[in-house]
């Protein structure tokens, strides 16, 4: 089977085999901004706590990964001309009872969402997934216990509503996860000022 069969099948089993009215609206919020950054920001604060200069790495980590991988979205969208899945069928499935016969119908596309005429190489919100729940993993595994299945329902949502193909998604991802992997070793060289946030510091080392 070529990649080109392989993604068609990866998107009919996830957009009818879990097809349901609500779905796609619940992973549209998932992956929203007001929900994203709010959710990182909050979990940073919790590393605060705990260590105010760790915090201020997971954010640096996290920002600069993100800034740099939206760099890299732009330029790839602008050199690869990939389109995003709907274009590549020749009929959708758009009414309530037409979705619900998707299974039935893997010749077709089913739209849920509105069709995006932008690039689809890669996807953005792969790059952001792969940003900030790899920093939030460095930063604490604890929270990136919880950050991870977060991090792979915006991963399997973007297929669901139509708006990437899988492998869209996946190299937004890795791009996103070398990028934050790469910040967190070079932010400290950052945070000599200013101070780290306040918060529990760790205790200086006792002299020997």
């Amino acid at each position: 089977m070529t990649l080109d069969g392989i993604e068609r099948a990866i998107i009919h089993a996830i957009t009818c085999t879990w097809h349901h009215p609500v779905l796609g609206g619940v992973f549209r919020v998932l992956q929203s901004d007001a929900v994203a950054i709010p959710l990182f920001l909050l979990a940073t604060s919790l590393v605060a706590r705990r260590d105010g200069h760790r915090a201020a790495r997971t954010v640096l980590t996290g920002a600069a990964a993100f800034g740099v991988g939206m760099l890299i979205a732009t330029l790839l969208w602008a050199t690869i001309p990939r389109e995003r899945p709907p274009h590549a069928y020749e009929r959708w499935l758009r009414s309530e009872s037409e979705l619900a016969t998707c299974a039935s119908h893997p010749e077709a596309f089913p739209v849920r969402d509105r069709v995006s005429t932008r690039r689809s190489f890669p996807s953005r919100h792969g790059i952001t997934v792969g940003a900030f729940v790899t920093a939030l993993v460095l930063a604490s595994w604890r929270l990136g216990l919880l950050a991870i299945p977060y991090g792979l329902l915006v991963a399997v949502g973007r297929v669901y509503v139509g708006r990437h193909w899988p492998t869209d998604v996946l190299a937004g991802i890795v791009i996103g996860t070398t990028l934050s992997l790469v910040a967190w070793r070079l932010a400290p060289r950052f945070l000599t000022w200013p101070p780290p946030w306040p918060g529990r510091s760790a205790k200086p080392a006792q002299p020997s």
